[in-house]
């Protein structure tokens, strides 16, 4: 099964479930209440770059601050959405 199918299979079968992803939980405020914003920074570009985490639109803002605009680059996902960002600027 794969992960879209896997996700609509949840949402059907458990209404008051919230999926989330890898990157939901480090955004969230707390982790970078208890790892600091320079370990949280380092994580994000690890998972980005190691383990191919991708980005949706909406998060990319987030992600380029924390990770720094001259690592966008790096991370697979990023590339295109700051493609997308430029030509609409």
């Amino acid at each position: 099964m794969s992960r879209p199918e896997s996700s609509n299979v949840a949402t059907e079968r458990f209404d008051s479930l919230r999926l989330g992803t890898t990157l939901d939980i480090l955004a969230h405020h707390a982790v970078a209440g208890l790892i600091g914003n320079a370990a949280l920074s380092d994580a994000v570009l690890r998972a980005l770059t190691r383990t191919r985490m991708q980005v949706r639109e909406h998060q990319f803002g987030w992600v380029a601050d924390h990770i720094g605009l001259e690592n966008v680059e790096r991370g697979p996902s990023l590339k295109r959405h700051a493609k997308r960002q430029s030509a609409q600027a």
